[in-house]
C-alpha cells in the first residue's frame, strides 16, 4: 500500500487512535485488501497461489492458519505488520530462486523416510514444499553427544559441518561442485542436530555392486575417473576424506557418482600431516595405523581398494575382525580369493601403484590422471559432463523413482501437512538456529 497524498503514512503503519474511514487508514485497508487477496488467490489455485500458500505455511503459520480457517475478511485479522513482513519475505525468496542461489530452510522441508543410518547418524529423505526439491537430512541425537562419551562424537559433527560449509564456500560456480555433496543449511530441534545436503536419489555403489556384481572394466574406468576429480578437488581445498569406500559414493538420479559423508574428512592446515586414527580398517591405508602422520596419500590408498571390490567384490586385507584386519593391512598379507573374472594387465597396474605401502610411491594427485587405466578418459568433456551417458544411468533413474513414490506425503499443501516440518524421525524441528550447533 502506497502512503496517501501528504507522506503522513506509510505501509504497515497503525491507524491513528480513533480516526475512522480517514485517510490515515488507507495502508491499514491496503494491508486488509492484502488479506482478502492473498486468500482469494490461495482459493483459485495456480503455480503463485501454490507457492504463496506453501511459503506462508512454512514462514507465517499464523497467517496460515488464518487463511486456512477463513476467507472471510471480516473477521478477526493477523496484525497488518505480519502481512508487511511475509510479502518481503516472499519477493526475496522469489529473487533468491530465480539467481538459482541454494538458500533452503528447515522449516520448508516436509520429512520423508528414513534412506540411510550409521553408527552415529540417520538420514531421512525430504522434500522443498515450495519447489519439490529432494533434500537428506542427517540427524544427530543431542543425547549421543554429550560428555563424557560423546564430547569426542560431537567434535567430529562440527568438523563435519565446518567441512562441507568450506568445500560448498569454495566450489560456488564451479564444475567439481557436482562431484561432491554441498552444505544446504544446518539446524537443531529439542533431541537433534541436523545438516541439510542435496539428496542423490540413485542408490550408491554398495547397492550397484551388491545387486549387478563384478562391474565391467569400462564401467569401473568412468567411476573411478570420477571420483578421481573429487579426490583432487578436495585435495585442492585442503581437505582429507579419510572414508573413501562404496558405501559413501552416492549415485544422482541420473547416474552420476557423487561423494558424500565427510563425518570423518579433516582441514590439513599448512602441510601438516594428521595424527588421528580414524576410518573403516579394510579401507585404511598402513601409514594411517603407524602414529608417523599422514596426508592426501590415504585417500589414494582407499581408492585403489575401492577399485579392487569393484573388480573382484572383496576387499584385499579384510579379516574375521577389525583387529585382524589391521594386522593384514601393516603387514600386507592378502587375503583375496582368485576373482571369478580376468583382470586386465592396465587394472592390475592400477591396483599395483594406489596400493604400494610407501605413501612417497603411491599414485597421487599429480600423476594418476596419466595412468594407463585411464589413457581412453576425454577429462575435459567429463568435467562438463556433456555428452556422456553414466552406465547405470537407467537403474539410477529407476531408483530414484521409485525412492520418490514411496515418499510419505502425496498431496501438496494438504490442510493436515501445513506448518509440519521434518517428521518426528528427526526430533520435530523447532527453530534453524546454527548457533545451536555449537551448544556443547
Amino acid at each position: 500500500g502506497k502512503a496517501h497524498a501528504g507522506g503522513k503514512a506509510h505501509a504497515g503503519a497503525p491507524p491513528k487512535s480513533g480516526s475512522t474511514g480517514t485517510a490515515d487508514d488507507e495502508p491499514m485497508m491496503a494491508l486488509l485488501d492484502l488479506a482478502v487477496l492473498s486468500a482469494k488467490l490461495c482459493a483459485v489455485g495456480g503455480e503463485l497461489g501454490r507457492l504463496w500458500q506453501g511459503f506462508l505455511s512454512c514462514h507465517a503459520p499464523s497467517l496460515s492458519s488464518w487463511l486456512l480457517a477463513t476467507s472471510d475478511a471480516s473477521r478477526s485479522q493477523p496484525a497488518p505488520h505480519e502481512w508487511l513482513e511475509a510479502v518481503r519475505a516472499f519477493q526475496l525468496w522469489r529473487i533468491r530462486s530465480a539467481s538459482g542461489c541454494d538458500d533452503v530452510q528447515l522449516c520448508e522441508l516436509q520429512g520423508g523416510p528414513q534412506i540411510g543410518s550409521g553408527s552415529a547418524a540417520t538420514v531421512q529423505l525430504a522434500r522443498h514444499r515450495l519447489t519439490d526439491g529432494w533434500f537428506a537430512i542427517k540427524a544427530f541425537k543431542k543425547a549421543d553427544l554429550l560428555p563424557p562419551h560423546g564430547t569426542l562424537l560431537g567434535r567430529y559433527v562440527e568438523r563435519e559441518r565446518r567441512v562441507l560449509r568450506h568445500v560448498s564456500d569454495a566450489l560456488q560456480g564451479d564444475s567439481a561442485r557436482e562431484w561432491i555433496t554441498r552444505y544446504v543449511c544446518s539446524g537443531a530441534s529439542a533431541t537433534h542436530l541436523q545438516l541439510v545436503m542435496p539428496a542423490a536419489c540413485g542408490g550408491d555403489m554398495w547397492l550397484l555392486l551388491k545387486e549387478w556384481g563384478i562391474l565391467h572394466e569400462e564401467a569401473l574406468r568412468f567411476y573411478l575417473a570420477c571420483i578421481v576429480l573429487a579426490l583432487q578437488k578436495l585435495h585442492e581445498l585442503r581437505v582429507l576424506h579419510r572414508d573413501m569406500k562404496p558405501e559413501n559414493v552416492l549415485l544422482d538420479e541420473r547416474g552420476w557418482p557423487v561423494l558424500t559423508d565427510f563425518g570423518l574428512a579433516t582441514l590439513i592446515e599448512d602441510e601438516q600431516p594428521v595424527f588421528s586414527v580414524c576410518g573403516t580398517p579394510e579401507y585404511m591405508a598402513p601409514e594411517v595405523f603407524l602414529s608417523n602422520g599422514y596426508a592426501y596419500a590415504a585417500d589414494w590408498w582407499s581408492l585403489g581398494i575401492f577399485a579392487c571390490q569393484c573388480l573382484t567384490l572383496q576387499t584385499p586385507f579384510r579379516a574375521a575382525n577389525p583387529r585382524d584386519t589391521i594386522r593384514n593391512v601393516i603387514s600386507q598379507h592378502v587375503t583375496l580369493s582368485p576373482p571369478a573374472h580376468p583382470i586386465s594387465e592396465e587394472a592390475q597396474q592400477l591396483l599395483d601403484v594406489l596400493l604400494q605401502t610407501s605413501p612417497t610411491e603411491r599414485l597421487g594427485d599429480s600423476n594418476v590422471q596419466q595412468h594407463i587405466f585411464f589413457s581412453g578418459v576425454q577429462w575435459v568433456p567429463l568435467r562438463s559432463r556433456k555428452g556422456l551417458l553414466p552406465p547405470h544411468a537407467a537403474v539410477a533413474r529407476e531408483r530414484a523413482k521409485q525412492l520418490a513414490d514411496s515418499f510419505s506425503a502425496t498431496g501438496r499443501f494438504a490442510a493436515g501437512q501445513l506448518g509440519e516440518g521434518p517428521s518426528s524421525a528427526c526430533g520435530g524441528y523447532t527453530a534453524p538456529t546454527d548457533d545451536e550447533f555449537s551448544w556443547w
